[in-house]
């Protein structure tokens, strides 16, 4: 029997076979890609304080909230709290920074943002090792 195309009941079915044939090996070469391929790393973040320490020192006394983000553990939403709490005066004194005074800072953010601060004792301004 025919269709109207021209094609018989067996051609129609074989191209069937082969369209669904041709679809399962696409989806299995774009299921394939992902592994074959791996995404470029992602950059991490630095080894050590001292290799950090190189890249970025942060003045407490005058840093902003896009600074404050540069620290790793220290988003957005803790870096306007320490904001906050630097133009509130926290951190004119002349002892060690106390990072957790700021509500949301805890120790271990403490222990990471300490090697990139700038001491106290460096005069105002002068944020370079």
């Amino acid at each position: 029997m025919s269709d109207p195309v021209g094609m018989d009941a067996q051609a129609l079915k074989d191209a069937k076979s082969a369209l669904r044939l041709l679809s399962v090996v696409g989806l299995a070469a774009l299921m394939w890609l992902p592994f074959r391929y791996p995404p470029p790393p992602v950059a991490r973040d630095v080894g050590t304080s001292a290799e950090v320490t190189r890249i970025v020192r942060i003045d407490p006394r005058t840093a902003s909230t896009a600074t404050w983000t540069l620290v790793p553990g220290i988003g957005p939403a803790i870096g306007r709290r320490l904001e906050l709490y630097r133009r509130a005066g926290g951190f004119d004194g002349g002892g060690p920074w106390d990072l957790e005074a700021v509500p949301g800072v805890g120790p271990v953010t403490a222990r990471r943002a300490a090697p990139l601060l700038v001491h106290p004792s460096v005069p105002r301004g002068e944020g370079s090792p």
